[in-house]
């Protein structure tokens, strides 16, 4: 700094734009960003930008702060699903090239013998 005059830290500043309410605004950005940190297992980030302009041309002994905070949440990962393509462009979840295989019965509702059970008349 000129002159030997000791400079004032980020955060009081921070604490000055528009009577604390940056600060305010920043600090529950950074609670958004730790609970979807925590629910996701990914990273994000809090930007806190602030844009110094002059009041008035040629003066730069007043100046005009304006700040924005954002938060770049992380996204939930979603799964991925494999489709096969058609020669008309179209998706689908059956291959077209494998051909449909003919003679097969769902047994899902068959009896399955319980071959753990021992035979009562065996026991008698």
């Amino acid at each position: 700094m000129k002159g030997g005059t000791v400079a004032k830290t980020f955060t009081e500043t921070l604490k000055d734009l528009r009577s604390g309410q940056a600060d305010v605004d920043a600090g529950a950005a950074l609670g958004e960003l730790v609970e979807a940190v925590r629910l996701t297992g990914r990273g994000g980030s809090v930007l806190i930008e602030l844009k110094v302009a002059p009041v008035s041309k040629g003066d730069g002994n007043q100046v005009l702060v304006t700040d924005m905070v954002k938060v770049k949440k992380p996204l939930p990962q979603n799964g991925n699903t494999v489709l096969f393509t058609t020669n008309d462009n179209v998706l689908q979840r059956k291959d077209p090239r494998q051909p449909e295989l003919s003679g097969l019965r769902d047994v899902s509702t068959s009896k399955v013998a319980d071959f753990n059970k021992k035979d009562e008349a065996a026991s008698v």
